[in-house]
């Protein structure tokens, strides 16, 4: 039966008794004036941890009570956390994988396997890191997460989760998704367990500004399928995905964000020529179409070893140059221009 329960969960709020619905709750803030403000802000979720942190936080009458997004991504999923960016940290063997954090953070597989390849991450120092390794997708295989703390206005929502989801023969399919996440010793808040085993990770987008009009949070959901990342869309745990919550003061605002964001999900790909050069941050193709710069790149080489470059500059896309590659590209990005490819796969021609 729905209604008001009093239980609390972790921080203090009070939780939603049914998953995806919405309440009608009168709550005035004289009736809870000597509730601590954690609780205050609690109620206020999924207004985000942004209100939390306001100094001049005085919520009028709450009436729109709708599921807290941190009810829907439970239990937390699983992870072994195996290393971090502090100074002095050591390097770390995770199965064939060799993790080495210096002024980057570097990913390599140990010499002698047949799986061969490497990657190298930046982070800020100020802010650090977490890697974890866990089974993902459930395939028996245990993939690699690594969680960058961003630090600039928008309150931590610049953070980085990247995943890298390990196949039967050891190579890597690399993900990266920017929002807001919260590390633990044994996993990432953002990453529930589904009821298949597998993760379900949330992403947050935020739209507007606490001065003006206030923050609107919306989110979207991926899932590992067929060794890639997908984005759910549609209804999955009571909500429909993209979930834009009622409550938040503009959702015109965070639709038309989500709607232009970089599309992710792992779909349809399509091959084009050889690249040729690269000039003026494009790869020119032998047939001279002119590509923008990728998010990911990914270099299958004639050796069969795998090399992956995230935000590549042109000096890494100039190995490209001159070589023959089949050239892949899944999803866009608007990280260096509108409608650039999310992730492009370069791989080996025999000659």
């Amino acid at each position: 039966m729905a209604g008001v329960a009093g239980e609390s969960d972790y921080a203090g709020a009070v939780v939603v008794y049914e998953v995806g619905v919405k309440y009608e709750v009168e709550i005035r803030m004289k009736a809870i004036s000597f509730l601590p403000l954690v609780l205050v802000c609690g109620l206020m979720i999924p207004s985000g941890p942004e209100a939390c942190r306001a100094q001049d936080f005085h919520p009028p009458t709450v009436k729109h009570y709708e599921t807290p997004v941190d009810s829907l991504i439970q239990p937390l999923f699983p992870l072994v956390k195996v290393s971090g960016c502090e100074a002095g940290v050591q390097p770390v063997k995770v199965g064939d994988v060799q993790i080495n954090v210096e002024k980057d953070i570097f990913i390599s597989s140990i010499p002698g396997v047949k799986a061969r390849w490497s990657t190298a991450l930046d982070y800020s120092p100020g802010f650090g890191c977490v890697i974890y390794k866990g089974d993902l997708d459930n395939d028996g295989v245990e993939d690699l997460v690594v969680v960058t703390f961003g630090g600039d206005s928008s309150g931590g929502y610049n953070s980085r989760l990247t995943i890298f989801l390990i196949d039967g023969s050891g190579m890597p399919n690399p993900w990266r998704v920017e929002g807001y996440f919260r590390t633990e010793t044994q996993g990432v808040r953002e990453i529930a367990r589904g009821q298949d085993g597998r993760a379900l990770i949330l992403d947050s987008i935020t739209a507007g500004h606490p001065a003006w009009g206030g923050v609107s949070y919306g989110y979207r959901l991926f899932r590992p399928r067929d060794g890639q990342m997908e984005e759910v869309s549609g209804i999955l745990l009571g909500v429909t995905w993209p979930y834009l919550p009622k409550t938040n003061p503009d959702n015109e605002e965070l639709a038309w964000k989500i709607a232009t964001s970089t599309s992710i999900t792992s779909g349809t790909t399509r091959a084009v020529p050889s690249a040729a050069t690269v000039n003026q941050r494009r790869l020119n193709l032998v047939d001279g179409t002119p590509l923008p710069i990728p998010e990911i790149t990914v270099v299958d080489h004639a050796d069969h070893s795998r090399t992956i470059f995230f935000d590549p500059t042109d000096k890494e896309l100039a190995r490209l140059a001159g070589q023959r590659y089949s050239i892949q590209i899944t999803g866009t990005t608007n990280r260096f221009e509108p409608g650039g490819p999310f992730l492009l796969w370069a791989k080996a021609v025999a000659h």
